[in-house]
């Protein structure tokens, strides 16, 4: 399915990452079929704390969500769903 779920140490589910073949909706558009400067333009315009790396991907910490990409791509290689107490 493309999906991992990590747990913390009280066997909470605490992340969930989805890799290329997972299908993740949301407002009624898939994520993973998307490129990468889309969603940056989508939620990197409401996002007051995020992370820009190069050629890798980006993070949202105040949203809860981040993505890598297919190196020298814009493609999205995995989607990371994170609480905020995450990093």
């Amino acid at each position: 399915m493309g999906l991992f779920v990590e747990y913390n140490s009280n066997d909470f589910c605490e992340v969930f990452v989805f890799e290329k073949t997972a299908t993740v909706h949301y407002q009624g558009i898939n994520l993973m079929k998307q490129k990468s400067n889309y969603l940056h333009k989508k939620f990197g315009s409401i996002s007051q704390n995020m992370e820009i790396e190069d050629e890798i991907g980006f993070t949202y910490y105040d949203l809860g969500f981040g993505f890598n990409v297919v190196f020298g791509t814009e493609d999205i290689q995995t989607l990371i769903i994170f609480p905020d107490d995450y990093w």
